[in-house]
């Protein structure tokens, strides 16, 4: 199976959509390592990490939809759903 890439160019296009859908204007270096420290609590590069694979997942979804030629969702909700059984993932509510 073909590995899944997200260019650093596309990390950044999403995080700038990120920052534009709040109607925040994009911060620069030094204040952008800043809010994420603060707002995410986790460092820059691992904010960035997780936009990359959220990305990856995206194009892995859409590939795999295309590849369904009936019913897409339908097999696509069993697909994901075995998935994420064999991968023994847990979902965790955002702590407040």
């Amino acid at each position: 199976m073909p590995t899944i890439k997200v260019s650093d160019e596309e990390v950044r296009q999403e995080i700038q959509r990120l920052f534009s859908e709040r109607k925040e204007v994009f911060p620069n270096g030094d204040q952008y390592q800043l809010l994420i420290r603060r707002f995410f609590r986790e460092e820059p590069r691992e904010f960035e990490e997780q936009v990359r694979v959220q990305l990856r997942i995206q194009k892995l979804i859409a590939q795999v939809r295309k590849n369904f030629k009936k019913d897409p969702d339908k097999r696509l909700k069993r697909w994901f759903t075995k998935l994420m059984t064999h991968a023994n993932v847990k979902f965790y509510p955002p702590q407040s």
